[in-house]
């Protein structure tokens, strides 16, 4: 009997008692060809063509199972009629029908065959037909009998004609297959690989899969190709580390490992590499990862992949899927995978699902799902948490979260540290349960974190960091980081670089530690310490200042993707501090982070944008603080505050402002929350939202953070009268001294007018006023500009360089556009002659941002009035 006629008879056995599908044979393979037809694999072919590609495609995978003949029949014009093209005889057609589903399936034809199921099966999977599959029929078994028998009479006609060497050396290929099969964790006599060839869901009779084991081994002959020879102890303690691998046992795993790598073995090699490149059993350690990497590389691991060694072709996968040794290829590390899988390596399907978990593709989602069932109902323990995550996500299955949670737990019943991250998360998070369990959440991470799982440890710190369903403490949350930091996780070290870097109660700051911990996980590539790292070299602070080394580590960390390094970078060319200013560049990285949802970055864009003014900024501005005012971040709540305040929404409200700038300052006490709740005193009307001792009490707490604008005002207050103080000058003199030590040119300028009209001085050389107001003149203050050329031109009769010096400050005010050269001109010659005439009719007065010059005290002017506000 031919080994095809044989595989008819054992798969017929199945088949014809499998219940019929809703389409006929005819009409399935029709599907199927139409589904070949529309994916892009086989696109552009006819039904037809589409199916001998297909099986063209089959014989070269799978010589034995599709025999030539049948290849030159489906590819020649008799093709035709579809019907025909599958009537090779009354069992073959069902045979190459589960042929070609698995051959797509193990491929990763998912978009067909689940496009196949659906018409076909009503949804069901081809493979659920096997949940209870039937004994075989006695005629049945009777036919596989002869088989055995025949089979043995056959090899010893064979082995007789081999002789003594050809029967010595076909005994050493046999057991060159066997190590191959336990290299993969299979057992011939369970029928493991079976199992795992044909993906079936449920358990199988025993008969069943002795047949099926028996036509494969058959059909294939040497389907185990020929390896790198090891001794039986590297195979059975390969085996063992596989299961462990399985059974998710990382540092039984890892033990399992090293003497087989010490011995040379290229699979252990591939394995620790993999190993310390995620610190799966051990600390990471990307340069001991390569080393292992190396040394596989050395001792024969590509041989063991060209022959389509299982584990060979999974390691392989996994250098490219991180990039360790070569450069990060996803379709690379897919491919090696699903060789795997086809050559029998369960954890392939757990991998390939990992992948698809990562992309966006509903279809893909439906492919990995697909694979983590599968791998699960393989015994890989990590699939059960995978599973879930997938139906969690419920981009293939809609109102599956609950399904989430039943997968969570059995992964967590098998012992799987990631299944209780899981369950902890879903807890947390109150996602796929009635609310927020904080009680049960914390159960789960310390099981977890007490075990030694670092991901569960990151999560008790953040619970205890945040205080949910704990009281508040920074120092247990520090120590719970420090044992995931410790054993290489960038994601802890960089929250312990966050915490000492604050400090908090009982620990001062701590820059040494916090540049310590952030350049550790800056080196594993965390954008987010990459980042602060680049703060340390900008600030001087740990090492030395180094500006173009800090703006390269944020725009490597920005060109990732970090959001705080966008920020940052366009803060810096918004400045124009330690570099060049560039409002080009800073709304492009403003713009970025924007779009990311920083908060932060909408809200100085927002504001960047009403400096640079044009057509609906203040809209656009208006419309950026809103958004991020709806994250409850205080800088855009107290922004949305202040733009209700101005009337950037169309009209101005008191109400929305308070509202706004209240919640930042409870949120943070932010000193511009502060101060937009003070300034709100001077906006309001009759109706009194703010009281004087409010506004007072919070422009002095936003003067004390450093609020230049906030100062100003509460100088111009005590000034005006609208603070009651016991001594209105000195009052003023201490907030106007403040506001010019923090602020610019117009806090520089309030002071020298203060100093002359309030403390007697004068605008000549040696008084502090004439310094004040004659370098903020220099740097193009028109008010300054023109205080200066007044005092020089009342002073034109007595000296001619009065006159030049005068020139040199109305040539401030014509270039700033303030006057005209005639009227400059005409001035000089009136103050020659002794006319004493003024500029601007004396028009000059204090300044602040939020306030016009008309609506404060002119300059000299003695009486006290309230300030106005800007109509």
């Amino acid at each position: 009997m031919k080994f095809d006629e044989y595989a008819f008879d054992v798969f017929r056995a199945q088949f014809k008692q499998v219940s019929e599908p809703k389409l006929t044979q005819s009409e399935i393979s029709k599907e199927i060809g139409k589904q070949l037809k529309q994916s892009r694999h086989f696109a552009g072919r006819n039904v037809d063509e589409s199916w001998a590609s297909l099986l063209k495609e089959m014989s070269l995978d799978w010589p034995r199972l599709i025999p030539a003949q049948y290849i030159g029949e489906h590819a020649t014009e008799k093709v035709g009629d579809l019907k025909k093209t599958w009537s090779i005889n009354e069992n073959g057609d069902r045979y190459l029908l589960f042929l070609a589903y698995y051959w797509l399936h193990a491929k990763g034809h998912y978009s067909i065959v689940n496009s196949v199921e659906r018409r076909t099966f009503g949804g069901k999977s081809f493979l659920e037909f096997f949940k209870s599959p039937v004994p075989l029929e006695r005629s049945d078994a009777e036919k596989l009998e002869r088989a055995r028998e025949q089979l043995k009479q056959e090899n010893s006609k064979k082995n007789d004609k081999l002789g003594a060497s050809g029967l010595a050396a076909k005994k050493g290929v046999e057991l060159e297959i066997n190590s191959a099969w336990k290299a993969t964790g299979a057992d011939r006599s369970k029928g493991t690989l079976a199992k795992r060839i044909f993906m079936s869901n449920g358990k199988a009779s025993a008969i069943f899969i002795t047949s099926l084991v028996l036509a494969v081994l058959f059909l294939f002959g040497s389907f185990a190709r020929p390896h790198q020879e090891q001794t039986p102890d590297h195979t059975r303690q390969m085996a063992t580390a596989v299961e462990l691998l399985n059974q998710e046992q990382p540092e039984l795993y890892v033990r399992e490992l090293v003497p087989l790598a010490k011995s040379g073995n290229p699979l252990a090699h591939a394995a620790l590499s993999v190993a310390y490149f995620k610190g799966y059993g051990v600390s990471k350690n990307e340069k001991v990862a390569l080393i292992h990497n190396a040394k596989s590389k050395a001792s024969g691991l590509g041989a063991l992949v060209e022959r389509e060694n299982a584990i060979a072709l999974f390691f392989h996968a996994q250098s490219f899927k991180h990039g360790i040794g070569v450069e990060q290829d996803t379709d690379k590390a897919l491919d090696f995978l699903f060789s795997s899988k086809v050559s029998g390596f369960a954890r392939a399907s757990y991998d390939i699902g990992g992948i698809y978990f990562q992309q966006t593709e509903t279809d893909n989602h439906c492919s990995g799902l697909s694979e983590t069932k599968l791998a699960a109902s393989q015994g890989i323990v990590a699939a059960f948490e995978l599973t879930g995550a997938f139906y969690l996500t419920e981009k293939c299955e809609v109102d599956r979260k609950s399904v989430a949670l039943d997968w969570f737990r059995k992964g967590a019943d098998l012992g799987d540290l990631y299944a209780y991250d899981a369950l902890g998360y879903v807890h947390l998070k109150g996602v796929g349960v009635p609310k927020p369990d904080y009680v049960a959440a914390l159960k789960w991470f310390k099981k977890g974190a007490n075990e030694g799982h670092s991901s569960s440890q990151i999560w008790l710190g953040n619970m205890y960091f945040d205080g949910l369903g704990v009281p508040p403490s920074k120092e247990i949350a520090k120590q719970w980081y420090e044992k995931a930091a410790l054993q290489g996780f960038a994601n802890s070290q960089y929250m312990l670089g966050y915490l000492y870097l604050d400090g908090w109660p009982g620990q001062e700051a701590d820059f040494e530690k916090a540049f310590h911990w952030h350049e550790k996980a800056h080196q594993q590539g965390h954008l987010g310490s990459t980042a602060k790292v680049a703060w340390f070299y900008l600030n001087d602070r740990v090492v030395d200042q180094d500006t173009d080394k800090a703006i390269e580590l944020y725009t490597k960390a920005a060109e990732g993707g970090n959001v705080e390094a966008m920020t940052q970078l366009g803060y810096l060319y918004e400045q124009g501090d330690y570099i060049p200013a560039n409002e080009e560049k800073a709304l492009f990285w403003y713009n970025r982070a924007a779009k990311e949802k920083s908060p932060r970055a909408q809200t100085n864009l927002g504001w960047l944008l009403v400096r640079q003014g044009g057509e609906g900024s203040k809209d656009k501005a208006f419309k950026l603080f809103e958004s991020g005012a709806q994250t409850g971040h205080s800088w855009s709540l107290a922004s949305l505050g202040l733009a209700y305040l101005y009337g950037y929404s169309g009209d101005t409200s008191i109400v929305n402002a308070l509202k706004n700038c209240r919640l930042a300052v409870q949120n943070n006490d932010l000193s511009c929350a502060n101060y937009c709740v003070g300034v709100s005193y001077f906006f309001q009307g009759e109706e009194k939202l703010v009281t004087e001792g409010e506004a007072f009490s919070s422009l002095k707490r936003a003067s004390d953070d450093g609020h230049v604008c906030a100062s100003g005002l509460l100088a111009l207050a005590f000034l005006f009268g609208d603070f009651e103080t016991k001594d209105a000058i000195s009052s003023a003199e201490i907030y106007f001294r403040r506001a010019a030590e923090h602020g610019g040119d117009t806090e520089a300028y309030n002071l020298g007018v203060f100093l002359v009209q309030h403390k007697g001085e004068k605008v000549e050389v040696g008084y502090e006023a004439f310094d004040l107001l004659s370098d903020t003149a220099l740097n193009g203050n028109f008010q300054a500009a023109c205080l200066m050329a007044q005092a020089y031109l009342d002073k034109i009769s007595i000296s001619k360089e009065n006159a030049y010096d005068s020139f040199e400050y109305l040539d401030v005010l014509v270039s700033g556009g303030n006057m005209t050269k005639e009227d400059a001109i005409d001035a000089m010659l009136a103050q020659a002659e002794a006319q004493q005439k003024t500029i601007f009719d004396n028009n000059i007065s204090y300044a602040h941002d939020d306030f016009s010059e008309s609506h404060l005290d002119k300059l000299f002017s003695t009486g006290r009035s309230s300030l106005e506000i800007i109509e």
